[in-house]
């Protein structure tokens, strides 16, 4: 008897439209945009964002060091216009430590961020429950779809285990399956 195959759920992601959409609606509060950003233009984990202080960011070379699971470091590249962001915000809270406070100047709670998600995902309509993760899915996606390479969106992750990236391979599998599907509409 073999062992029963778990089946794995595709990851969810936003659409370009979608994502546009949400760093509109979460554009008046600045901390809150730049999270969603940090997420969706380099794949941090919600904790990896709330836990950066302003001295894990090299200002003048535009790099990041990121501490993530396991105390797992990683050096990543910062976006130029992200980088911009970041410096304004700097500017404008004047911050000691982490890079994003609480209202009481605390390290900033990964919660409000789930619930403003929450939040505003039921806003955008999603048939599905919005929150960091999607954020995460959604870059690896795109970095996936750009440089068609899994070790790079492994590094960017994270991830110890090519195993653990592959899940973003299946989108791609997917898609291919959708456009066979569509090429045989077409051919009737």
């Amino acid at each position: 008897m073999g062992k029963k195959r778990k089946t794995q759920r595709l990851p969810q992601v936003l659409s370009d439209a979608q994502r546009k959409r949400l760093l509109r609606l979460l554009s008046p509060n600045i901390r809150d945009t730049l999270l969603a950003q940090l997420v969706l233009d380099m794949g941090l984990r919600i904790s990896e964002a709330t836990g950066l202080h302003i001295y894990d960011i090299d200002w003048t070379t535009g790099r990041m060091v990121v501490l993530g699971k396991g105390n797992k470091v990683r050096y990543l590249g910062i976006p130029e216009t992200l980088l911009r962001r970041l410096k304004k915000l700097i500017a404008k809270h004047k911050p000691e430590s982490y890079l994003f406070l609480s209202r009481n100047g605390r390290k900033m709670d990964n919660s409000h961020f789930r619930r403003k998600l929450g939040l505003f995902g039921r806003r955008l309509g999603l048939p599905w429950r919005l929150h960091p993760h999607v954020l995460r899915h959604t870059f690896a996606t795109d970095l996936l779809q750009a440089t068609n390479n899994l070790r790079i969106v492994q590094a960017a992750l994270g991830h110890s285990s090519i195993a653990t990236t592959q899940i973003y391979t299946h989108i791609s599998e997917t898609e291919l399956a959708n456009a066979i599907h569509l090429l045989g509409k077409t051919r009737k």
